[in-house]
């Protein structure tokens, strides 16, 4: 008999996936409505915030209207100074914030966060305000916000802190992106390593030696786990000269996808659907967090060394022959996490000793854990909290969704 091989996971499974690797589809049942939930998403002007705000808005079931507003000049120092107003935003896209206001406003970003708390005191006790990520006011003046470890958010009762981000990687998603994409994947042999990979991010710069550092890492890895071949992405942080080092320096058989703006041929979900273990460079928290989701193995690779190493003090050492790429950027963000307020930075280390402690996740080249636990229940807890807030019970839904909230 062969051997398990070490993508596989024992944990239980329903299907092809973990059984809470996804909201249960199964549970959204057809129920008359006793209310109408009005609901407003404030878009985040960042892809990866709008994103998380749109994972929230679809997993409630209710119809959402989108509000997307421009900033000018004012508004970052209206967040900073923790106001509560519209200014800096124009005219035009005020009116579109006009009353009557909504049940639940989901909003993200620091530049959105002044208009956020305006409409929650405008509605004066009407809307709730759930916010994603990091907040500048206190947690107090919103009436949940929605954090992971790497923010470092004082604990509150509005606070929820989850494991990863929220996403909108669903069983059914995959399934299509997987199935449009099995041709272009076909000169890729079973089984594939799917590699994910962003780029320079806080204090941690991400140049052409970590790219080649990642193309012998992530054929070594491929080795290890009995992969066949690579399903490579690239993100919008990526470098192109990062980009074309992946492109030329593969020695196995790989699919290398260049990442462009609203492209409607990016193959990302289908790698996820179509490989059978992950690798993901550390920088990028939203692309570890879906990969998690998906059940399978998945690697995390560390851009740097020495003191730039994502794992320091523990992480390989700076040599002649493994030395760090530069970056101005990220050596000012070092500077400033050691010297500067906690507040205006973010600490990757803490997300990945949550997720690789909690078995979700290991290093590139350290040892595969014997079992993986289920992936966690990010949304599935967050979207309880919400209907918390609106007080909705058991069959108490929206007509046009029919989704039923669980008591």
């Amino acid at each position: 008999m062969n051997p398990r091989p070490p993508w596989t996971s024992t944990a239980p499974r329903t299907g092809n996936w973990s059984r809470r690797s996804f909201v249960d589809e199964e549970r959204i049942l057809p129920v008359k409505t006793r209310r109408r939930i009005k609901v407003w998403t404030l878009t985040g002007y960042r892809a990866g915030e709008r994103q998380q705000i749109l994972a929230l808005a679809e997993a409630l079931g209710f119809p959402f209207e989108e509000k997307l507003i421009h900033h000018g000049i004012g508004t970052a120092g209206a967040s900073l100074l923790r106001r509560v107003s519209l200014v800096g935003i124009p005219a035009s896209d005020r009116a579109a914030l006009a009353p009557p206001f909504p049940d639940l406003l989901i909003a993200a970003g620091a530049r959105n966060e002044p208009a956020a708390r305006w409409i929650r005191r405008r509605s004066r006790g009407g809307t709730k305000l759930v916010f994603v990520g990091r907040t500048w006011a206190p947690p107090s003046a919103f009436d949940l916000v929605v954090t992971t470890p790497q923010y470092r958010v004082p604990p509150a009762p509005q606070v929820l802190e989850n494991l990863g981000t929220l996403h909108r990687v669903r069983s059914d998603r995959l399934g299509r992106a997987g199935k449009r994409f099995r041709g272009e994947f076909a000169r890729c042999p079973k089984p594939r390593l799917g590699v994910l990979v962003g780029g320079p991010s806080g204090p941690y710069a991400f140049g052409v030696r970590a790219a080649r550092r990642l193309v012998r890492a992530a054929e070594e890895e491929a080795r290890r786990l009995g992969a066949s071949s690579l399903l490579v992405t690239t993100s919008a942080r990526t470098p192109s000269d990062v980009v074309t080092v992946l492109e030329e320096e593969f020695t196995m058989p790989a699919f290398v996808h260049r990442w462009r703006r609203n492209d409607p041929e990016n193959p990302y979900l289908a790698i996820l659907a179509e490989s059978a273990a992950l690798l993901v460079t550390g920088d990028s928290v939203a692309m570890i967090s879906e990969a998690i989701q998906t059940g399978k193995t998945v690697r995390l690779f560390d851009p740097g060394r020495g003191r730039f190493s994502m794992r320091a003090p523990d992480g390989p050492p700076v040599t002649d022959a493994e030395k760090n790429d530069f970056r101005w950027k990220a050596w000012g963000y070092d500077l400033m996490m050691r010297r500067g307020p906690r507040r205006l930075s973010r600490d990757l280390a803490l997300f990945h000793r949550r997720i690789i402690g909690a078995g979700h996740a290991g290093w590139v080249g350290d040892p595969l854990p014997p079992t993986r636990p289920e992936p966690p229940r990010d949304l599935e807890r967050t979207v309880e909290r919400v209907r918390a807030l609106l007080r909705i019970g058991a069959g108490d839904v929206h007509e046009e969704f029919g989704v039923a909230a669980e008591a």
